[in-house]
């Protein structure tokens, strides 16, 4: 069935699902040992060629996400009437069939799993994927606990492609997204806060969580909160008790109580009868009340110049106290949205246009001072908003002196002499700065049990003015690889250990870029 050289490569080890246009393998590489999943996606079965295209635009971007929560895309291509998608194994058993199971999860579980999309969702948005169509059935948990997200970034198209895998999601899917329709940011709130609630048990959720879940299922998008994270930090700062109504004492116990408390050992008894108080013991208790009463009262008239000059400033905190508010994350918001959410905060806006490559035009692409920060009402927030890429030469020169101010030191100790191009001298490329090259890092696992085997890939990197000429790996244990493609064996004598993977790419003008991740291993 498989097409070379598909078949050279990888074998097929089992079939693990199969719909109208898309059969998914458990497949062997044979190039790397490694197990990968395989999405096969038959073209000519595919009713909606809109579906496809759109498909191909994200795989790109998709293949930039490196979460640690994300079993990452390790490459696609097109062979033959077929799209293969490989991608990292994620293990374990999907969220659908662990509620099918048990109904509910732990607390704890929930939290772990609200974590995990949410950092997916982070970094989806800053590679300008602003919707993932989420669902149970694209997160996995392994036997620890451990949450991977299949298919981040393009999930949602995969689905709409099968009618049946479609009706099975669609229940999670905003109601703006009805129709195939694709959605956005507020929309993967919607389906995240339906998770959460279909996973956390009622008694464990709070007031405050139940409130926050029901404006993220509001139908109308306008009313829905716009960040993901805040359903994160709700989860987070509950400790899932909630408030117990006061015990009502049983009737033996209210009987045994009035049976066994002591009278106060002043009242005399004469008999069965307990003797009142004599007139004269109530005029003493009395004269003392009164006495007690006129001496408070002279002590607060003395001191009350004294404390007076201090009232202004208790109240003055007091007031900072109540009008405190923390700065929202805003990046990726429209600016318009974004200038609605400080202006309810009573937050002062200034905005700034500023060319960004990572957010698209009208963006909020950065914010001073930063998210979480301790504001007062009436505070002057800055918000710079995309206008785009600049291509000047000017920006391109800053960039690149930008990311060779990055390079790691100890990298470039190792780099031997680069070799430079030597083109025919000419006034335009006399005039032309050179750009540097951008560094794209993939990774076949970023975490892992010891001995951890990982295959490195740079090629994705490019250089928009000329080629890369060299590729250089710190794999952060003291072990230096080149090429664009490499493999090592992280194997460390005390677990759990973190290592900083490195890669450093020089183009054939002698500039370099370089980027990193960080690799667990357990």
């Amino acid at each position: 069935m498989m097409k070379v050289p598909f078949a050279q490569r990888y074998q097929i080890l089992k079939e693990l699902e199969r719909t109208s246009c898309v059969t998914t393998y458990l497949c062997h590489d044979g190039s790397y040992g490694l197990d990968v999943e395989v999405d096969v996606i038959e073209i000519d079965k595919c009713e909606s060629i809109e579906s496809l295209e759109r498909l191909r635009q994200m795989l790109d971007p998709s293949l930039k996400i490196s979460s640690r929560y994300a079993a990452p895309l390790l490459e696609w291509f097109e062979e033959e009437g077929c799209i293969y998608l490989i991608r990292e194994s994620a293990g374990g058993r999907p969220v659908t069939q662990v509620l099918s199971e048990t109904g509910q999860l732990p607390r704890q579980q929930v939290v772990e799993i609200c974590r995990a999309v949410t950092q997916v969702l982070s970094e989806a948005y800053g590679r300008g994927i602003f919707y993932l169509g989420l669902n149970p059935g694209q997160l996995w948990v392994d036997g620890r606990g451990q949450v991977k997200m299949i298919r981040s970034g393009y999930a949602w198209i995969i689905e709409e492609l099968d009618a049946k895998s479609s009706v099975r999601v669609s229940s999670y899917r905003a109601p703006e997204t009805d129709g195939a329709v694709e959605g956005a940011r507020i929309s993967d709130v919607y389906s995240l806060a339906l998770m959460i609630k279909e996973m956390l048990p009622r008694q464990d959720a709070s007031e405050r969580l139940q409130s926050l879940l029901e404006r993220c299922l509001d139908p109308m998008p306008s009313h829905r909160p716009s960040s993901p994270r805040l359903l994160l930090e709700e989860l987070e700062s509950s400790d899932g008790d909630r408030e117990r109504p006061p015990a009502t004492p049983s009737a033996e116990e209210t009987d045994n109580y009035f049976k066994f408390s002591p009278l106060p050992a002043s009242i005399k008894r004469s008999g069965t009868f307990v003797e009142p108080p004599t007139k004269r013991h109530s005029w003493k208790v009395l004269s003392l009340i009164l006495l007690g009463g006129i001496t408070v009262w002279l002590l607060f008239a003395a001191i009350s110049g004294v404390l007076g000059h201090g009232k202004d400033s208790q109240l003055a905190a007091v007031e900072s106290k109540k009008t405190a508010v923390t700065l929202p994350d805003l990046e990726g918001l429209p600016a318009a949205e974004a200038r609605e959410v400080l202006e309810k905060l009573g937050l002062l806006v200034e905005l700034r246009e500023a060319p960004s490559r990572l957010w698209s035009v009208g963006m909020v692409a950065a914010q001073e001072p930063a998210q979480g920060s301790i504001l007062s009402e009436g505070d002057l927030i800055y918000l710079s908003i995309s206008s785009g890429p600049d291509n000047s030469p000017a920006s391109s020169s800053a960039a690149g002196a930008q990311t060779q101010d990055s390079a790691q030191a100890d990298l470039d100790s190792q780099a031997a002499p680069l070799p430079t191009a030597d083109p025919v001298p000419t006034a335009d490329t006399q005039r032309t700065t050179p750009i540097a090259p951008r560094a794209v890092l993939s990774i076949s696992a970023r975490r892992g049990a010891a001995p951890l085997h990982v295959v490195l890939d740079g090629s994705f990197s490019h250089d928009e003015d000329g080629k890369i000429v060299r590729y250089l790996w710190d794999c952060g244990d003291g072990t230096v690889l080149e090429g664009a493609r490499a493999q090592h064996v992280f194997d460390p004598l005390v677990i759990p250990a973190q290592f900083r993977v490195s890669l450093q790419v020089f183009d054939n003008q002698g500039l370099k870029a370089s980027t990193s991740v960080t690799v667990e291993v357990y």
